[in-house]
Order: C-alpha cells, then sequence, then structure tokens
C-alpha cells in the first residue's frame, strides 16, 4: 500500500494495439541496414583470442614452476611441463604423461641438520661405539 494511501494505477497496455512481440536485448539485434564499417565485430574477435591466449599464458606461466618442481623431484623427464604451454591439450597431455608413465623409485632422501644435531649426533654414535 502506497505512503499517501491512494491506489496504485494500473500499467497501461502497449501501444499498436496488441503483442508487441519477444523482447530481443539488443546486443542480439542484426539488421541487414546497420552496417558495420570499421568491421568492429572483426575486432572483438581478435580482441577475444588475444584476450584467452593471455589468460592461457598466465595461468601456464603460474603451473610452470610446479609441474617443474613435480617431475625434478620424482625423476621424471624436465621438458614434459613444457606441454602445459600448448593451448587447450597442453595440460591434458602433461596429466596423461604423469599418470601413464611408471615412475622410477628414488632413493630416500637424507634429511638436512642444523650443524650442531649433527655434532651431537657424531658424539652420541662415537660413544656408542666406543663403549661397545
Amino acid at each position: 500500500m502506497p505512503l499517501g494511501g491512494g491506489a496504485v494505477p494500473a500499467p497501461e497496455p502497449p501501444q499498436g494495439g496488441g503483442d508487441a512481440g519477444p523482447v530481443i536485448p539488443a546486443a542480439l539485434c542484426y539488421h541487414p541496414a546497420h552496417k558495420d564499417p570499421w568491421g568492429t565485430r572483426a575486432l572483438d574477435l581478435g580482441t577475444d583470442l588475444v584476450n584467452s591466449l593471455m589468460i592461457h599464458i598466465g595461468v601456464t606461466a603460474l603451473l610452470l614452476w610446479p609441474a617443474h618442481r613435480l617431475v625434478v623431484r620424482a625423476g621424471l623427464p624436465r621438458p614434459w611441463p613444457l606441454w602445459l604451454a600448448l593451448p587447450l591439450l597442453g595440460p591434458v597431455i602433461f596429466l596423461v604423461l604423469l599418470a601413464k608413465t611408471p615412475w622410477p623409485v628414488l632413493p630416500v632422501r637424507q634429511p638436512r641438520m642444523h650443524p650442531r644435531e649433527r655434532l651431537k649426533r657424531e658424539r652420541a654414535a662415537a660413544q656408542a661405539a666406543a663403549s661397545e
């Protein structure tokens, strides 16, 4: 109910005496009379292509470092992450390579110790050997 207490007027019927037809967004309307003198539709396609390639390059740049670390730590061939640079199929090829290739078994890495900790362990090992 409006604040004034009066009734809300009913909407007026469309002019022209009948159905106005479907509402079509202006972006989808194309009439042959509307010429495209500067080829803006072609520029839109080029801009979309450039934008999608820039997004691909950005995502690839973000994924290359973790992929490189993965293949180095797993002992797999180092050029494999370069497949990620191939648009659309590159990541799929990289993942198939990772999934289908047998990974080599590498020896266990020795943990890095602080020099004091290493010295303490060496002294303990020497005392254990001396007491035997």
